[in-house]
């Protein structure tokens, strides 16, 4: 009965449990991080569109006439350039600037036409005082290409985020979708 006690080489079983059980706690949590961390791009365009859409509207209500151009770009990045008093000869012009990175899409109209090289333009329209998202005639809003409330959808992998325009009072808000 001695020498079995003495002798304590290998592992029990519940000890094979217990390292198989921490183990597999780790590896979820290392899924999870990345999981997280390749969404991570979706997040911060649709935030950044999200806060220029309202800066947008602010600056022009000072202003004679503004708005947002979110275009995708050659390289596959998004851009955004915020033109302030365009048409006249005192026009202020801020970009483009990069908002997303490769991968993320962006999607806006009906039913969801994907972002191109001639993008949408998020407008506010001094003439009733609502923002309205145009997906063509950059020249000026008219009635055939204003939408009121279109939503811009932005996903990355499995993150999807809707910015909401609520074109009556200018109230822009994100959703995760």
């Amino acid at each position: 009965m001695k020498k079995f006690l003495k002798d304590k080489s290998g592992i029990s079983l519940i000890e094979l449990v217990v390292v198989i059980a921490i183990m597999s706690v780790l590896v979820g949590a290392i899924g999870l991080g990345v999981g997280l961390s390749s969404t991570k791009p979706a997040t911060q365009c649709a935030k950044k569109l999200q806060m220029a859409i309202q800066k947008t509207r602010v600056d022009t209500m000072g202003k004679k006439n503004g708005r947002l151009v979110v275009k995708l770009e050659a390289d596959g990045t998004i851009s955004m350039t915020e033109e302030l008093n365009y048409g006249t000869g005192t026009a202020k012009i801020d970009g483009p600037v990069t908002v997303g990175s490769k991968g993320v899409s962006v999607k806006t109209g009906s039913p969801g036409s994907p972002l191109t090289a001639t993008g949408f333009v998020v407008e506010f329209y001094r003439g009733d005082g609502k923002l309205y998202v145009c997906t063509s005639n950059y020249s000026g809003i008219s009635e055939a290409t204003r939408y009121d409330a279109l939503p811009i959808v932005v996903t990355k992998g499995n993150r999807s985020y809707s910015i909401d325009i609520d074109s009556l009072t200018g109230r822009v808000t994100l959703e995760n979708l």
